[in-house]
């Protein structure tokens, strides 16, 4: 999605060539399209700093959470029972707060 332009189907000079048809001219609505399904780029660049953050901490644990339950899964088939993953699960606040410093630091060329 451009960032000049309300979707990709908008032209510099505001016409639509989604809903155009032979004979007649569409104007682009200068709105969220229906035509459009927004990317995660299109989702992170409407998102603060702090959103952005929670968002890639919730991940990484969704991740850390499937990798323990794998894991505890085959040492089950061979037999041992361990269950370590409440020892090794990540603090959602400092992931969050990781993320967040990465963000509020200087761009790098």
């Amino acid at each position: 999605m451009s960032k000049w332009y309300p979707c990709i189907y908008c032209t510099e000079d505001l016409h639509c060539t989604k809903f155009a048809e032979p004979g007649y001219e569409s104007w682009c609505v200068l709105g969220p399209c229906t035509a459009e399904t927004p990317s995660v780029g299109d989702m992170f660049r409407r998102m603060s700093d702090e959103e952005i953050a929670e968002y890639m901490a919730s991940k990484e644990t969704a991740l850390t959470d499937l990798i323990f339950l794998k894991v505890q899964a085959e040492l089950k088939k061979k037999g041992l029972l361990i269950d370590f993953s409440s020892r090794f699960h990540p603090d959602l606040l400092k992931q969050r707060d990781w993320w967040l410093d990465y963000l509020r630091q200087e761009a790098q060329p």
